[in-house]
This record gives C-alpha cells, structure tokens and sequence, in this order.
C-alpha cells in the first residue's frame, strides 16, 4: 500500500468514525415537548418496609415519581416472597 494509499485509506476511516457517532446521537435524541404528556403513565410497585426500599419509598413521599410523569400504586408486602 503506498503512502498515498494509507492517507486515504486514513481520511475515509476518519470521517466514517466520525459520521457514525453523530447520526447516533442526533437518532436518539429524545422529542421536545412542553409540560407533561397528557396521560400519565401507570406503573405498579411492591415493596417491603426494609432499608432496601428506602428509594421507593422517599421517591413516593417526595413526589419525585408524578413529577416524571408516573401514576404509582404502591404496595408494601410483609416478605419479598409474598410479592412474587
């Protein structure tokens, strides 16, 4: 391979490496919106009142999930095999 070769070879490389990761990030971008979307989305939670469930549990009092736009119902069990 000349040198001439190896220079373009090394320049479409470049711009392939370059182009690739671009159109990734702009196809992800997420859509702009104003506000809320007009119907929240419903999820379900089962937790135990033990350490672990302290985020959900502070995420439920604070109102951290209607804020991401989450309708929670929670439901606290006495065992982790009862939820299941």
């Amino acid at each position: 391979m000349t040198k001439l070769h190896k220079s373009i070879f090394n320049a479409a490389l470049i711009t392939v490496l370059g182009i690739i990761p671009a159109l990734l990030i702009c196809s992800c971008e997420k859509e702009k919106t104003k506000g809320f979307p007009s119907k929240k989305q419903q999820i379900r939670l089962g937790y135990v009142e033990q350490v672990i469930s302290g985020l959900i549990i502070l995420g439920m009092d604070k109102g951290y999930f209607e804020q991401e736009g989450l309708e929670v119902t929670a439901t606290k069990y006495p065992t982790g095999t009862v939820a299941i």
